[in-house]
């Protein structure tokens, strides 16, 4: 609706025409983000031509990648046959050798017409270049007898160079001196007119061995690499290095590799590529996506806004008023977990306090059932699984054989958000920290199922997961103690492990009548562990679900032996990981991201299902597509063993960032609403949009 009255001017300013109406919002992407920043789970091996990539250059289109190699001082030209994917890259069979200017190449990088390549090294500590006859075609380059020297700023280490968007500007980081060098070319591309500006930046506050760098399109942003990250700097003179500061933002590129070197952005800065190696293995071109999306609020349409981000997003503000009039907008900003986990799993930390409490996690167990598992974080006790389908009081314990156990003060009730705890020691002892893990009993998560043992070969049971099963722990909760019996969906049919051992994968017919089960029925032999009669059992169903929404996913890896183990691509980030050898002896392992899970290769918290053990710490880390093990020991990574793993999705919360040109009160942006919420803001402007005022006007509006 619109209101027509005339305003009174105040201070100069006057809303010609006051408009109440639902404004669109804009959807859009820019590239360049360094805080979106993802692995692709994509990368390209160079191994057939050289162990050790230093640079790497891909033409803007997306089209043709050049590799240079330190062990043979060559350029290696290669086309990729889906723009910007480097899986479909495939060596030209040309190449290029700078030997005879450089014996020691460390870095290159080519004109935006591909028509000149440029080499440093740190033999002859000049950057040389070379001219080719046929754009973009290494075979036809040749020395065009020009360089310049940098041993002045370099120190004898000069490592990478690029330059600015036309060639006028050549920039050289050098990991002696920790600093980025910036000289000026009198004539475009021709490095033999180049001369230092005096001007540099320091990174020695961030790194300790810059190796390359590149600009945003419009150089107002520099990102510099330094294994095993890229560091974001923000200068307030494009182009000019001195006036760079850093942004306090990075991106750690090591589960990829130990030793990144070369980088490059394509796409317009949507798509980032890395020259990696590590200690000569696995030399490869690895590929990130750094797009991040853009909300834009046009106050043409409206002055009123309701909307909810399902990706990280940037909000801005376009068409307002001419200056000299107010314009502004409301934006009603919703937040709701994308990925669809809050209500279905949570792990929730708490103190036990030897009396009673209750335990909020949003997950209604009373209304649709599921199962808890608690675990002492500080103390040897042992594990307690509880379900809804036998009852409360009464759990099992997953590092023995032992039948369920009643205790009238352990979980007293199931309820609609959670549960209840009495004072029993194993369950919430005072003094001790413990964990708790909520699963919902849901469709394509979890079902659990209870029946009664008969001692008949290929016996099937119904249940209702409706999915794919990809693991399934089958436990006798009375009429004897038994150890308990896993089927995953990445062994053998013929094959079960079991939760209560070390042991590697067994074999016997008589477990699971060496029958996988379907998305309505498991089947089971006459095994004491899963059908012997007269015992009662319970199972725990869990989905295998490949959907793009899926929760939860289970699968197999091989351990490499390497604190860089390989990356497990999940299509998704995950919250808990459990893991266990198929084929050696080692132990079960759970990590989440609520107990801490910590890039590098230490300091991820860890629990044993098979043991009472407390907590511990080792190197495990958590990637925004899956999982990557950064230890060697045989729970994860022992070298060539088989690892099978189940993982639940992380909830998505959209990262909300706004436009700079916003100034709010108080200075600092305002955070994401929490699940669930709303947040009312604010904005106002009198110059035309050159800047805007803001305000969170309600936190978690409902």
């Amino acid at each position: 609706m619109s209101n027509n009255k005339d305003f009174k001017v105040k201070n100069g300013i006057k809303p010609t025409v006051y408009h109440e109406a639902v404004g669109t919002v804009v959807s859009g992407s820019v590239g360049y983000s360094l805080s979106g920043a993802s692995y692709d789970s994509k990368s390209f091996s160079v191994a057939a031509q050289d162990n050790v990539p230093l640079g790497v250059f891909m033409k803007e289109d997306g089209t043709r990648m050049f590799v240079l190699g330190n062990t043979n001082d060559t350029i290696y030209q290669y086309s990729l046959s889906t723009a910007y994917d480097v899986t479909t890259a495939s060596y030209d069979s040309k190449s290029f050798s700078v030997t005879t200017q450089e014996i020691n190449p460390l870095n290159f990088t080519m004109s935006t017409d591909g028509t000149k390549a440029y080499v440093l090294g740190n033999n002859q500590d000049k950057i040389f270049q070379y001219d080719l006859s046929t754009a973009w075609d290494i075979s036809t380059a040749s020395y065009s007898s020009k360089s310049l020297s940098v041993a002045s700023e370099s120190s004898t280490t000069p490592y990478g160079v690029w330059f600015n968007n036309n060639g006028t500007k050549v920039y050289m980081v050098s990991s002696t001196t920790d600093a980025v060098f910036q000289y000026s070319l009198s004539t475009a591309w021709d490095i033999s007119t180049g001369s230092y500006d005096s001007k540099s930046m320091s990174t020695s506050a961030e790194m300790g061995a810059p190796a390359s760098g590149s600009f945003n399109d419009d150089g107002t942003v520099l990102f510099v690499l330094d294994s095993p990250s890229v560091f974001q700097y923000n200068l307030t003179t494009a182009y000019d290095v001195s006036t760079g500061s850093y942004s306090g933002i990075s991106f750690d590129v090591s589960p990829q590799g130990a030793n990144a070197q070369g980088i490059s952005f394509a796409n317009a800065g949507k798509k980032l590529y890395i020259a990696n190696y590590d200690l000569t293995t696995n030399p490869e071109i690895d590929q990130y996506s750094t797009v991040l999306t853009t909300a834009s609020l046009d106050l043409s349409t409206g002055n009123v806004f309701d909307y909810t981000p399902t990706s990280d997003i940037q909000v801005s503000l376009t068409n307002p008023a001419t200056s000299g009039t107010s314009s502004g907008a409301t934006l009603l900003l919703g937040s709701e977990d994308a990925a669809g986990v809050t209500g279905k799993f949570s792990t929730t930390t708490y103190s036990g306090n030897g009396s009673t409490q209750t335990i909020t996690n949003g997950i209604d167990l009373a209304g649709n059932g599921g199962l808890v598992w608690i675990k002492s974080r500080t103390s040897t006790f042992d594990h307690g699984l509880f379900d809804t389908e036998r009852g409360a009081t009464k759990f099992l314990r997953s590092n023995a054989q032992t039948s369920d156990t009643t205790a009238a003060t352990s979980l007293t009730s199931f309820n609609s958000d959670g549960f209840d705890l009495g004072s029993y020691i194993l369950h919430n002892g005072s003094g001790y920290d413990f964990v708790s893990w909520t699963f919902q009993k849901s469709p394509k998560l979890l079902d659990i199922v209870t029946y009664s043992g008969n001692g008949v070969t290929g016996r099937e049971i119904s249940h209702n997961l409706g999915e794919t099963v990809g693991l399934l722990l089958i436990k006798n909760y009375a009429g004897g103690s038994e150890d308990w019996a896993v089927w995953h969906r990445s062994l053998l049919d013929t094959q079960y492990l079991l939760l209560n051992t070390t042991n590697a994968a067994l074999s016997s017919s008589t477990v699971f009548n060496d029958t996988a089960p379907t998305s309505t029925h498991f089947t089971v032999g006459t095994a004491a562990a899963t059908n012997q009669s007269g015992n009662s059992y319970v199972a725990y169903l869990f989905a295998h679900d490949t959907d793009a929404s899926s929760i939860i996913k289970c699968g197999s890896y091989t351990g490499n032996g390497s604190t860089t183990g390989p990356v497990v691509d999940l299509g998704f980030e995950p919250q808990w990981v459990m893991v266990k050898s198929a084929s050696i002896t080692a132990d079960w392992t759970m990590y989440d991201n609520v107990r801490g899970v910590e890039a590098g290769t230490a300091g991820s918290k860890y629990l044993h299902p098979n043991k009472t053990d407390a907590e511990a710490t080792r190197g495990f880390n958590f990637l925004s597509n899956g999982f990557q093990s950064r230890n060697t020991g045989t729970d994860s990574n022992s070298n060539g063993a088989t690892y099978i793993y189940m993982a639940i999705r992380n909830p998505f919360v959209p990262t909300i960032t706004y436009d700079p040109d916003l100034q709010w009160s108080g200075g600092t942006a305002p955070t994401s609403p929490a699940i669930g919420e709303t947040d009312v803001l604010t904005f106002n402007t009198t110059d035309g949009g050159t800047t805007y005022q803001a305000v969170q006007a309600i936190n978690g509006a409902k």
